[in-house]
């Protein structure tokens, strides 16, 4: 884990010495206006963090190494005070499962076998503010952004008889990425988002309707964080 901040850190750093080359304006640029208004939408691979069971069998940790990896989409809107700082709103959604056929022991001791499933949604939504810095051109960007609000946890579970854990948090999220610019209006580009929050507790739904809240114990809580890696396309106006 402390490898990926790193890993983030040292790119913020290397981006921040890219964005004070380009950000002074060129010939070219004078008396044009930077575009006020971005409207994106992105999607790609997702790793989810958080540490497996040490005495988790072999069978139980690769049915949970298979909920690490997912894919995700989203997509924001992004207003630009000036040509530098701006605000906007993010709808993200991450998505993982897995699912295998085994042997069930419930709290009582008694065991059943049967089919066993997780799939699992974690969506984000909420206000973020972003810095940008353009190129001489006008037409490519590079864009730091960091938001903060809802963090919905869904999972569709089958432990032999279906039920659906539903929870939410604070999260937050951290972004670096490159607008290539295909026109005046159009561009396409990469994102490396690192996605944070912890489930503390959630309510669990039986296929009879009954629902029971259950709060994990500190050192069991369910991570939501995940690093992200996107391309996708943005309309400016």
């Amino acid at each position: 884990m402390k490898k990926i901040y790193l890993l983030i850190i040292s790119l913020l750093a290397v981006s921040f010495g890219l964005g004070a080359q380009t950000i002074v304006t060129s010939d070219a640029t004078v008396g044009q206006r930077a575009p006020r208004l971005r409207v994106a939408v992105q999607g790609g691979g997702v790793y989810r963090f958080g540490k497996l069971p040490s005495d988790a069998s072999p069978d139980t940790r690769a049915y949970l190494k298979n909920l690490k990896a997912g894919y995700t989409y989203g997509a924001d809107v992004t207003y630009f005070f000036s040509e530098a700082l701006g605000v906007g709103a993010r709808y993200n959604n991450i998505h993982t499962s897995s699912s295998a056929t085994g042997t069930i022991t419930f709290d009582t001791g008694e065991t059943a076998s049967g089919k066993i499933q997780d799939i699992i949604d974690i969506c984000f939504a909420g206000p973020f503010v972003t810095y940008r810095w353009l190129n001489a051109s006008g037409k490519n960007a590079f864009l730091l952004s960091y938001g903060i609000g809802y963090c919905g946890f869904k999972d569709a579970a089958i432990a032999v008889d279906p039920s659906t854990v539903k929870g939410w948090t604070l999260g937050q999220y951290a972004e670096i990425g490159y607008d290539f610019g295909l026109s005046d209006r159009l561009s396409i580009g990469p994102a490396l988002t690192l996605f944070r929050g912890t489930l503390s507790s959630y309510r669990r739904t039986d296929e009879n309707g009954m629902s029971e809240d259950v709060k994990l114990e500190y050192g069991s809580f369910e991570s939501l964080s995940s690093l992200n890696l996107t391309v996708g396309l943005r309309y400016l106006l």
